[in-house]
């Protein structure tokens, strides 16, 4: 006996409007392929292809069985790790909106809200930019909306139950968390309960068989008993570095804005993403002025998801971990949108009402998705075209650095040279790694997640705005530096500041000491520095390397840059000491807030082998 509520069949039109719109959003996907991967996972991934172990984080437990699998599959015809990781992700991606578009469906929402949904849904700058990654949330999220829409549709046909049935199956097997939506599972098995017992059974059988195997597979391959134990670790460590346990982490109500709508964070870069971010919000309130039963549906289906990630998940990959409940507000805005249209159009009594209603509807997600477009593009232009920082800095040392080279890693960036540089020594650091106090090996390079001030660095850095809020906060900037020709600040200096633009300096005392690597060959060193305005007459200053005075000079107005050659020691690092004759104390001499003394500030500093 099918739904009383039965979902009135597409005409041919609609169909054929249908399509074409797959189609067209199909294609926009590959907009946003990446040219390259770019975070810790994805070059984790591409090593997991050759050496799948979850007890040994490759990948992350519970091991993602689906994904990694389907991936195994795209490595027979696709030559490259990422490429054929990145092929699984862009591949669900091409049905994004087809799978929104049959859960707006299966809520019974009328055939222009369909649309205007999975459309929002397409272009949303999270949903449109990680399809062109290597991660698996393309594809939970998609497997998630398929299963979703099949459950809910209640046409009671065997085949639609475990179709869905197998679809939230496969979300599991992607993201084990996806469990959680698993309200479209309770309320179709309940509603078949009674009558259809058998289908019930049976597609509780086939959730239970697919998801044991997938995972046993995966503890298998890993170990059953190193398989248990990397998985509860990995669970203490979401909860206590993620999480609510960890201390450090912002408070829920700071975070709850960005996690509930704005997850890419538009809110705080331009005053027109500004805008449509409280645009969609009010989209969003407005829908419960006319309430429906989808409402409820589509709560219980996705808060779940929405209520881990807001308590127990990383603060800075909000973009990406809102992909398993951001459904919510395309559906939720939609339909904000389509009551907002029917009220205005009934009250216009000069055009046909459900014409202009559908005008309306049409020019809201118009504007939303239009400005979204504007404001992602920048980045997916970015990441499509260029490769990553770290990739330029593995590459840079494949191309200028000998094979077997000690490459000394600091930060995190573990599974890159894990990938990239197998034939290297690398040994991993500290953040705070000081080469000042380690016996470095001969021709050694320093590897860092961070940008170097050192002239011998080269860097590779990726504009911040739009990606930093939509990737994941980090690898923005790699560096990669001799081991030899390192600069390590002493006694006499303050801490580094910058103008937030590239520019930076440092104020040093009345005397200042600094060590330089030893390079054991003649070296170049350059200083560029300037004195206060406030300090009159100009001071007179002392550069000195290794115990012998280089120079002396009374400091010129504005920037000063000396350039030396001298003689650089090999056995022990050299220290250059620079001195003036008079400083000033702005807060003691009443002309301004700064309470240190304050002789010469440094501009740059170059030490480099001749």
């Amino acid at each position: 006996m099918i739904s009383s509520d039965a979902i009135e069949p597409l005409t041919p039109r609609q169909r054929l409007l249908v399509l074409t719109l797959a189609i067209i959003v199909a294609v926009t996907r590959f907009l946003a392929v990446s040219h390259s991967m770019w975070d810790w996972d994805e070059a984790l991934f591409a090593t997991s292809l050759h050496h799948y172990d979850v007890s040994q984080h490759h990948p992350h437990p519970p091991g993602f069985p689906l994904f990694f699998a389907l991936a195994k599959l795209a490595r027979f015809v696709i030559d490259d790790d990422f490429h054929a990781l990145r092929a699984i992700s862009v591949l669900a991606a091409l049905f994004v909106f087809p799978a929104m578009f049959a859960l707006a469906r299966s809520l019974r929402f009328r055939f222009r809200t369909c649309l205007i949904a999975a459309l929002l849904f397409s272009f949303l700058p999270n949903v449109w930019y990680w399809g062109g990654t290597a991660f698996t949330d393309e594809l939970a999220m998609v497997t998630s909306l398929a299963g979703a829409a099949l459950l809910l549709r209640d046409d009671c046909k065997r085949r639609t139950y475990l179709g869905g049935c197998a679809f939230f199956a496969a979300t599991m097997l992607v993201r084990a968390q996806n469990v959680l939506l698993a309200w479209p599972w309770i309320i179709s098995s309940w509603r078949r309960w009674r009558e259809r017992r058998a289908q019930v059974v049976a597609g509780t059988v086939l959730i239970v068989i697919l998801v044991v195997t997938g995972y046993g597979i995966a503890a298998k391959l890993s170990g059953v008993g190193a398989y248990i134990s990397a998985t509860k670790a990995h669970q203490r460590y979401v909860a206590t570095v993620d999480g609510l346990l960890n201390p450090e982490r912002p408070p829920m109500r700071n975070l709850f804005f960005d996690f509930a709508f704005d997850p890419f964070q538009s809110y705080a870069l331009t005053w027109g993403s500004r805008a449509v971010s409280i645009l969609l919000i009010v989209f969003m309130l407005v829908a419960f002025a006319r309430p429906k039963r989808a409402h409820l549906h589509i709560i219980l289906t996705f808060v779940p998801n929405f209520l881990l990630a807001w308590c127990f998940l990383s603060a800075t990959g909000i973009s990406r971990l809102s992909l398993g409940y951001i459904a919510l507000n395309a559906l939720l805005a939609a339909d904000g949108m389509d009551v907002i249209a029917s009220f205005v159009a009934s009250r216009v009594r000069a055009f046909p009402r459900e014409r202009l209603a559908t005008v309306l509807q049409v020019f809201f997600a118009a504007v939303v998705i239009g400005r979204y477009i504007f404001w992602v593009w920048p980045a997916l232009e970015e990441v499509r075209t260029n490769d990553s920082p770290p990739v330029m800095a593995m590459q840079w040392i494949r191309q200028h650095v000998p094979r077997g080279t000690t490459i000394y890693l600091s930060g995190a960036l573990e599974p890159f040279p894990e990938y990239f540089l197998p034939d290297y020594t690398v040994v991993s650091v500290d953040g705070d790694f000081d080469a000042s106090r380690v016996a470095l090996r001969t021709g050694a390079y320093v590897v860092s997640d961070a940008p170097s001030r050192l002239a011998s660095a080269v860097n590779f850095q990726r504009p911040h705005r739009r990606l930093w809020a939509l990737f994941n906060q980090r690898y923005f900037e790699t560096s990669v530096v001799p081991a030899t020709g390192w600069i390590k600040f002493g006694d006499g200096w303050y801490n580094e500041e910058d103008n937030g633009q590239g520019g930076w300096w440092r104020w040093m005392r009345g005397e200042s000491h600094t060590l330089l690597g030893p390079l054991g060959r003649p070296a170049q060193l350059a200083v560029t520095v300037a004195y206060p305005d406030e300090l009159e007459p100009a001071p007179a200053v002392v550069i000195a390397l290794d115990g012998n005075v280089i120079d002396r000079f009374v400091a010129p107005r504005g920037n000063i840059k000396h350039m030396y050659a001298v003689q650089s020691r090999s056995g022990a690092p050299d220290e250059l000491v620079i001195s003036v004759d008079r400083t000033v104390n702005l807060l003691r001499s009443h002309r301004g807030p700064d309470p240190r003394d304050l002789g010469l500030r440094l501009l740059a500093l170059t030490w480099k082998a001749r």
